[in-house]
């Protein structure tokens, strides 16, 4: 039904996407996108989390057709979702409106509001004529009532049909008349029987058709159901290793309709092929165990993992499927450290945070940890935590690490537990709330002392000097930053001792210190660039590029910007990206080319807003307001910041919040609206108040006074 309702729509974009393989959203998105007309370096460029928001757009833009078939790989049993991605998309398109019309099948209802959804159960097959005319269609001969009889007697259900005409294709290619079932036993006896009357279901077809295997393809078929996508030969060669296992093989399994060829071929220039879904659970079905087959596909994949260096996901391909192999033995402990040890760190980097959680949420609900398993349980909280914080969703965050915090108590798990408090002093940093924060770097702190952990310890001084540097209190910052540079040189970890010169130097620029910020910049990208850290060394030049910019040394500080961003670019930190871009701007600001600052902002906007990065996104938007605000297009700048504004409130992030009230203060003064300036101002005051920088608080008192007094 769907494939005809695809067939005969007439809308100008269309695409079908098969999941049944298990593809994760962002794979789906970028297909679709591209298809429906964007570039594919557009595409190319979007990260994970950005592309709901993308694909939506587009499927609100114009009018289009998206299938998604087999949406039962994302759902339970009970139509609840395993994958939040999919269940935000679902949402977001419900919730938004659209011109697009977006066809599901599945044989689980998804927990969906009935609102602008509509669902059809097919407990009834095609009638006898349109099942004769599909069974002409894949090749089978005979008479116009043999073949509606054949239908009738298989409820007209498609699959029966085709597992019909693939099993007569093989058996009689020369010809493959209707007749020749009813000489293979009285399965298909079709005489005296009346319409309707002793159907036979989908499951005993297969049966019927899978027996008529040799036993080599029945053991090739049972094996091979437990490849998830597309596998090739010397993949399915691997999970039986008693036997070889051959090209024609293969190709018979095809033919009769048991196995599909895709149409491309892999990286190897290999064939590629597939089963059915529907096919694939009729087989595994019929095995009462499946752990060899799995395991000897986990050996598979581990013969074939690219080596790193990695630049694309396709490159840790292998490792996602040995995750998957692992999660269906659960061997959920096994599964997760094989991407924590791999290659987490490459997801998060390349901006992969949507694909994290996708990946390690279902295993906060299937996962049941003995106790030796607890604290690698633990630790997927953390990772999963740590991806809702790259994604700006800093609720998430502190649930999973607070999770995580329990756990780490309740196992008496110091080191977990000060890794726990560590991360949920960043959340609360994240989102201005830098009090709350000093007391998670305080406990995390006094337990790293306790335990003799002076990494930990290190990292505690460092995250409570960025608190400090946070509230404007500089020289505070700088104490607690200079005995984090002490640790860490004194236990030789040079990745920390870049990391302390490098927050010590941001602190010499706040306090107009800028000859030491340089020195200090200077010493940090050495120590970067001895070690190989990329990313530390980007940040270093940034560092330089910035006090530059305050010395008026503009060309100075673009050319550092400049080689920080090609650093950035280069190694797929697009965080790192997004905020040299946003540097740049700064400058150009400064130098007064305001459209070349609106073209830097406008694309740390995008990146920002393709990585999720919410807190990024609200900087970028304030910052293009206060540009318009300098070019006097002051409707245009409050538009901005009331975004950056909304941004901020919604993810709870004070220091934004603030930040973007007082430019909203600045643009509606220049308005001429005197007193919702003077409400946007009160209202950050108490913002800076409650947050405890008393710089900003009285600047806002200042402006205040000047309004009542003018």
């Amino acid at each position: 039904m769907a494939a005809k309702v695809y067939q005969e729509s007439d809308a100008p974009r269309k695409f079908w996407a098969d999941i049944s393989a298990g593809t994760d959203f962002s794979e789906l998105a970028r297909k679709v996108l591209i298809a429906w007309g964007m570039e594919a370096e557009q595409v190319a460029a979007i990260v994970d989390q950005q592309l709901v928001e993308r694909l939506v757009q587009q499927m609100q833009a114009q009018a289009g057709l998206l299938v998604i078939d087999n949406l039962e790989t994302v759902l339970t049993a009970t139509g609840a979702w395993q994958s939040p991605i999919y269940q935000e998309f679902m949402q977001r398109w419900i919730e938004g409106g659209t011109q697009s019309k977006l066809l599901l099948t599945s044989r689980e209802r998804p927990a969906l509001e009935a609102r602008r959804t509509k669902w059809y159960g097919l407990d009834q097959g095609l009638e006898p004529e349109e099942g004769a005319a599909l069974l002409r269609q894949l090749g089978v001969l005979g008479k116009a009532a043999e073949l509606q009889a054949v239908s009738d007697r298989v409820g007209g259900y498609p699959l029966s049909l085709v597992l019909i005409a693939g099993w007569l294709a093989d058996e009689e290619p020369l010809d493959p008349q209707v007749r020749y079932l009813s000489e293979k036993g009285d399965l298909f006896e079709l005489r005296g029987l009346h319409r309707g009357q002793n159907q036979i279901s989908v499951a005993a077809i297969f049966d019927w058709s899978f027996n008529r295997l040799s036993p080599k393809l029945q053991q090739l078929l049972t094996q091979i159901s437990v490849y998830r996508g597309a596998f090739n030969l010397a993949a399915a060669a691997a999970l039986i290793p008693d036997s070889e296992v051959t090209q024609p093989d293969l190709r018979q399994l095809v033919r009769r309709s048991l196995l599909q060829e895709l149409p491309n071929r892999d990286r190897h220039n290999q064939r590629q092929f597939r089963l059915q879904p529907q096919v694939q659970t009729l087989v595994q079905q019929k095995m009462d165990d499946l752990t060899a087959a799995h395991q000897r596909a986990i050996n598979y994949y581990q013969s074939v993992l690219q080596p790193e260096p990695w630049q694309e996901l396709p490159d840790v391909a292998e490792y996602l499927e040995i995750f998957y192999h692992y999660c269906q033995l659960q061997q959920y402990a096994t599964a997760f450290r094989t991407l924590w040890d791999k290659c987490d760190d490459f997801l998060s980097l390349r901006g992969y945070n949507s694909m994290r959680v996708e990946l390690y949420q279902p295993l906060v609900t299937q996962w049941q940890p003995n106790d030796s398993e607890q604290e690698g349980f633990g630790e997927m909280l953390n990772r999963l935590g740590i991806a809702y914080r790259s994604l700006g969703q800093y609720q998430q965050a502190i649930d999973f690490h607070q999770q995580h915090l329990n756990i780490a108590k309740l196992i008496g798990a110091r080191r977990s537990e000060a890794n726990a408090l560590g991360n949920l002093g960043l959340a609360y940093d994240s989102l201005g709330q830098y009090q709350q924060a000093l007391d998670f770097h305080r406990q995390h702190l006094n337990i790293a002392r306790l335990i003799g952990n002076q990494r930990s310890e290190a990292a505690a001084l460092g995250n409570i000097g960025n608190a400090y540097y946070s509230l404007g209190r500089y020289q505070q910052a700088l104490d607690f930053l200079q005995k984090h540079l002490t640790i860490a040189q004194e236990i030789g970890d040079r990745q920390s001792e870049a990391a302390a010169l490098g927050n010590i130097g941001l602190t010499y620029y706040s306090l107009g210190q800028y000859r030491e910020a340089i020195e200090v910049h200077q010493k940090h990208l050495t120590i970067a660039q001895e070690i190989g850290d990329r990313q530390s060394e980007a940040a270093a030049l940034g560092n330089i590029g910035l006090t530059y910019y305050s010395l008026a040394r503009y060309r100075e500080a673009i050319a550092f910007y400049q080689q920080s961003l090609a650093i950035a670019q280069n190694i797929g930190d697009q965080r790192g990206e997004a905020n040299m871009l946003g540097n740049l701007g700064i400058v150009y600001r400064f130098l007064g080319e305001h459209y070349q600052t609106i073209a830097f902002y406008q694309q740390s906007l995008a990146i920002a807003q393709n990585i999720g990065d919410q807190r990024g996104e609200a900087t970028a938007l304030g910052s293009l307001g206060i540009v318009y605000n300098s070019l006097g297009q002051y409707q245009q700048a409050v538009e901005l910041l009331h975004q950056s504004l909304t941004i901020a409130q919604k993810i709870g992030d004070q220091r934004g919040e603030a930040d973007s009230l007082t430019n909203l203060g600045l643009s509606l003064e220049q308005l001429g609206q005197s007193t919702a300036a003077q409400d946007h101002y009160q209202q950050a005051r108490e913002l800076y108040a409650a947050m405890g920088i008393d710089q900003w608080r009285q600047w806002c008192e200042t402006k205040l006074q000047n309004l009542e007094n003018s």
